[in-house]
């Protein structure tokens, strides 16, 4: 019997706010933004925001049919958020509850500095096990659900509603996949024991899609803080070494994930999977050609966009990137490219959905040879592939 739907997604909902500054040249944020000084703007951009808003809404624009599974407030805010939802075709899924307010996020994007995000969780924080919609996540091929570290009852007592919602989805066949967010050191979030919420939650997860800092501060916080101490305020990205990443991988396969893709900023996209056989059998959300997926550890360096207004949601749309292209019956490496053309799509514009393009449409830019971010890589671990775009090694 064929699937209602391609891709379900859940998750963080929330009202995005993205004022446009209206200063095009790019200063410290120092000199931006000081306590009495009136800051001249040029517009706002209201859209749909969280994990299951941002990649669920990426997914349909690139042809993935789907809905989302998010809970909003009966307030001003919910209103927009289901009126933008509804005109993507995305609506039916969300949950609007009395007496909770819609969460929400100030997006703040000054030229050249990394966006500063005001967020208030709202009716996520709210969300359980219960609230999803079984029933129609069996009619999808693939269940996605984002940002349980912004979601209280998802990571209260050591994940426990998070491990029985992937339960139950895994039990009905459907492909699951989850994406994280990085929590505030200082909130309960951040002193939640995250090690122990992603070993009971990877048995059921297909697919983990988390960022380098998200994992290293759940999985390696000494890691973590020197990598923070030796950016000095700057983007972590500056100080990476990618050499890190397949010791990562290889302990997130070793918890029951058999396909983990790592987002690595404006460096790029991360991969390592299973064996064949454990990809043959994550539900209908599978590789087309398991064997050609099996045992892969690549790097897609980014590509450059033309101009760059703000990196929100950037993540989130390389994820629908990879997920479409997963979806589509793509190979490990255009499902990378797609990936990196996907994020560097919404870089282009101030929201997270209006640089969104097509499967198709990203893979002609692709093929036409887009200039990519070089990796100023000097170890040895890493080679170039056959093709001579991606970054290739042996996961030991």
């Amino acid at each position: 019997m064929g699937k209602q739907w391609e891709a379900v997604v859940a998750g963080h909902v929330c009202l995005d706010i993205t004022p446009h500054f209206e200063a095009a040249e790019a200063r410290d944020i120092s000199e931006v933004l000081i306590p009495g000084k009136l800051v001249a703007m040029h517009g706002v951009e209201l859209s749909t925001g969280g994990a299951a808003a941002n990649t669920g809404t990426a997914l349909t624009l690139m042809g993935i049919s789907g809905t989302l599974m998010g809970k909003i407030g009966t307030d001003a805010f919910g209103s927009i958020v289901e009126d933008l939802s509804r005109k993507r075709g995305v609506a039916e899924g969300l949950l609007r509850v009395e007496c909770a307010r819609t969460s929400y996020t100030v997006a703040l994007a000054p030229p050249g500095t990394d966006r500063i995000l005001l967020h208030d969780p709202g009716a996520n924080d709210t969300f359980v096990a219960a609230d999803v919609r079984y029933e129609q996540v069996a009619q999808a091929r693939l269940f996605h659900f984002g940002y349980p570290p912004i979601m209280e009852q998802m990571y209260a007592e050591n994940g426990a509603e998070l491990e029985a919602m992937f339960r139950r989805v895994k039990a009905s066949g459907v492909t699951t996949s989850l994406d994280m967010a990085l929590p505030d050191p200082s909130s309960k979030a951040g002193r939640a024991d995250w090690q122990r919420i992603i070993e009971r939650s990877l048995p059921y997860v297909d697919i983990f899609l988390p960022s380098v800092e998200e994992i290293l501060y759940m999985l390696d916080r000494p890691q973590y803080e020197r990598l923070v101490a030796w950016a000095a305020g700057h983007d972590m990205m500056e100080v990476l070494d990618i050499d890190i990443l397949p010791g990562i991988a290889h302990r997130l396969l070793e918890y029951g994930a058999c396909i983990v893709g790592i987002k690595c900023g404006k460096l790029g996209f991360f991969l390592a999977t299973a064996s064949a056989d454990q990809l043959a059998a994550i539900g209908d959300g599978a590789p087309t050609d398991p064997e050609r997926w099996a045992e892969r550890t690549l790097f897609a360096e980014t590509y450059k966009p033309d101009r760059i207004l703000s990196t929100t949601g950037a993540g989130d749309s390389s994820i629908a990137g990879f997920l479409s292209a997963l979806l589509r019956g793509r190979g490990p490496e255009q499902t990378l490219r797609v990936a990196c053309a996907a994020g560097a799509n919404t870089t282009r514009v101030y929201d997270t959905t209006s640089g969104v393009e097509s499967l198709e449409s990203m893979e002609r830019w692709i093929a036409s040879g887009p200039e990519r971010n070089r990796l100023a890589y000097s170890g040895s671990a890493w080679r170039f592939d056959e093709a001579g775009d991606l970054w290739t090694m042996e996961l030991g």
